[in-house]
């Protein structure tokens, strides 16, 4: 807080010219992504097939009207080819311009897939799927800022994150042997299976005696 006071006051000193060309600047304070489109939730790496997702940017802006655009971009995703790996380029999802002088905010939300011909192990295609889950992989979202750039990356794992549908589970990155009692129960049972914490902190279940845990 100090600093910015005497920020302040250094901009403030200077002849009014000068302060307006050193003070009057644009600039990415934070990327993250979220799955709220306001970004009042906690920053997350990790996702599950079906989870809102939304890359959020905070702003300082020095003037209007600056261009300030929103992309994301698949980083890993099957099929994996380490001898070609093939390069996607990014896919811009919002544009716009700031729309304040002083601290802003934008966010843009996960292409969300709406239909898609897949193929067998033949080659073959597969029939139509509307609305069909994202694809597991790493991704990345990239914000651009008067020429700065800032980027945030992010996993999709396969399956559906209990804790987020199951009343009293504890939530994503809540589980721990404390928590543990209140994640919901394989179903339907089997002496086999437990219930356990993954690595994401999320509950899931695994083979009784080991170390997997698996989302449900």
């Amino acid at each position: 807080m100090g600093f910015m006071r005497k920020a302040a006051g250094l901009c403030l000193a200077l002849p009014l010219f000068l302060a307006h060309a050193s003070c009057n600047t644009t600039g990415l304070r934070r990327v993250y992504i979220t799955p709220d489109q306001g970004g009042d939730r906690d920053n997350r790496q990790q996702y599950y097939q079906g989870d809102d997702i939304f890359c959020f940017a905070e702003y300082a802006s020095g003037r209007k009207n600056a261009t300030i655009r929103v992309f994301f971009q698949p980083v890993e995703v099957p099929p994996k080819n380490v001898l070609n790996p093939k390069q996607f380029p990014p896919v811009l999802v919002f544009e716009g311009a700031t729309d304040t002088s002083e601290n802003g905010s934008v966010s843009g939300q996960f292409p969300v897939p709406t239909i898609q011909v897949r193929y067998d192990t033949n080659g073959k295609p597969l029939p139509l799927e509307e609305s069909p889950a994202e694809t597991p992989g790493k991704y990345q979202c990239i914000v651009e800022l008067e020429g700065e750039t800032q980027s945030a990356q992010f996993v999709i794992s396969q399956g559906s994150d209990v804790s987020s549908t199951t009343p009293g589970a504890p939530p994503i990155g809540g589980c721990s042997k404390d928590t543990l009692e209140a994640c919901p129960d394989p179903s339907p049972p089997d002496p086999s299976i437990v219930k356990c914490c993954n690595a994401s902190g999320s509950c899931g279940h695994g083979p009784v005696g080991t170390g997997f845990c698996y989302n449900p």
